[in-house]
This record gives C-alpha cells, sequence and structure tokens, in this order.
C-alpha cells in the first residue's frame, strides 16, 4: 500500500483547515481530482520556495 508521507499528510490538513466554512462543506461534493487540483495549486502558492 502506497501511504503518504506525514509532512504530506500534515500539509494537506493544514490546507483543509485554510479554506472558509462554506469551502470545506462542498469538498465531499467535488470529483477528487477538483479537490487534487485545488490542493496542487495551493501548495505551489504557498510552498513555493521549498
Amino acid at each position: 500500500m502506497n501511504t503518504p508521507h506525514p509532512r504530506e499528510i500534515s500539509l494537506r490538513a493544514y490546507w483543509v483547515d485554510s479554506l472558509t466554512p462554506a469551502e470545506r462543506d462542498g469538498l465531499p461534493d467535488l470529483p477528487l481530482r477538483v479537490v487534487e487540483e485545488m490542493f496542487t495549486e495551493w501548495r505551489r502558492r504557498t510552498h513555493a520556495d521549498e
């Protein structure tokens, strides 16, 4: 099984916490691909220097 690195899990949790309640509530209605794209874009913007 391919388990994500703990740092990756922490980043995803931090991203979800940064969403507004309305954005967070809408996540289950979105396709996983869209959620992954949202996370990837957020990560590029906020962690571009890593």
